[in-house]
C-alpha cells in the first residue's frame, strides 16, 4: 500500500465526502456520543491502527478499501471533525444547532484529535526524512514542515484538555484561555494544506485546485462568520451590561 501524499486524482471528492460523512455521524450519534464517548473513542483508535496496518499491508486490496484508506491518511477524515468542532461555535448560544452540539462538542474534538495523531503517526517516518534533509527541502515542502511541528505542540495539549475529567481539574479561566489555541491551530492547518496542494493546483491538477477552493471557503467563512459571532456576543453583553 502507498501512502497519498498529494495529488491523487480524487483528492477533492475524499474530502467532499468526509466532510458529508462526519455530518452525518454527528447528527445521527449525538445521544450515543453523549452517554458513552469511551466506546467512541476506542473505535476510532481501532480505525486508525487499521489504517496503519492496511498502508503497510503489501498485498492487494480492493479499490473501495484504498479510497477509504486515502480519506484516513490524508487526514480528510479528522480535518472533518475539526471542521465540525470549530463550526458549532459560530452558532448563537441560544440556537437549536448550539445547543443540541455543545454537549458532545468536546467528544467530537477527541475524536478528531485521534484521527489526526494517527495521520501524524503514518507520515512520522516522511518528516523525519524532512527534517534530516531539511536544508534542501522545496520552500513549500519547509514551511509546511515547520507548520506541522507548531500544530503538534498546539494540538497536545487542546487535545488533552478536551477530556472531561482534565478539564474538570483546572480554573475555568484557564482553560478557557488554553481553548483559544484552537484558532490558531485551525489557521495553521489550512497553511499547511496550501503548502502541498498549491504547487499541484498551480501546475494544473484539477482535483487538488477543487481541494484549494473547498479548503479556502471553508476557513474564510468560518473566520468571518466566527469574527462576526464576536462582535455580536460582545454587544450583547454590553446591553446585558447596561
Amino acid at each position: 500500500m502507498v501512502l497519498y501524499i498529494g495529488g491523487w486524482k480524487e483528492e477533492s471528492v475524499s474530502l467532499a465526502v468526509s466532510l458529508i460523512s462526519v455530518l452525518a455521524f454527528a447528527f445521527i450519534f449525538q445521544k450515543p456520543l453523549k452517554h458513552f464517548p469511551v466506546f467512541f473513542y476506542v473505535l476510532t483508535v481501532l480505525i486508525c491502527v487499521g489504517v496503519i496496518f492496511l498502508t503497510n499491508y503489501s498485498g492487494p486490496t480492493p479499490i473501495l478499501i484504498d479510497t477509504i484508506l486515502m480519506a484516513f491518511q490524508k487526514a480528510h477524515v479528522g480535518f472533518a471533525f475539526f471542521v465540525f468542532v470549530m463550526y458549532i461555535g459560530v452558532f448563537p448560544k441560544n440556537s437549536r444547532i448550539h445547543a443540541y452540539f455543545l454537549p458532545v462538542r468536546d467528544r467530537l474534538s477527541i475524536i478528531a484529535g485521534i484521527f489526526i495523531m494517527g495521520h501524524i503517526s503514518l507520515f512520522a517516518g516522511n518528516y523525519m526524512g524532512y527534517i534530516s534533509n531539511f536544508f534542501s527541502l522545496r520552500l513549500n515542502t519547509m514551511s509546511s514542515l515547520i507548520i506541522a511541528l507548531i500544530m503538534l505542540v498546539l494540538l497536545v495539549p487542546l487535545f488533552i484538555t478536551s477530556f472531561t475529567i482534565v478539564r474538570k481539574k483546572m480554573k475555568a479561566r484557564t482553560w478557557d484561555n488554553l481553548q483559544k489555541l484552537a484558532y490558531p491551530f485551525f489557521g495553521l492547518i489550512y497553511l499547511h494544506l496550501l503548502g502541498f496542494l498549491l504547487p499541484s493546483s498551480l501546475a494544473g491538477n484539477l482535483s487538488t485546485l477543487i481541494s484549494v477552493v473547498i479548503y479556502s471557503v471553508i476557513f474564510f467563512l468560518y473566520f468571518a462568520l466566527r469574527l462576526m459571532r464576536f462582535f455580536l456576543d460582545r454587544k450583547t453583553s454590553k446591553k446585558k451590561a447596561v
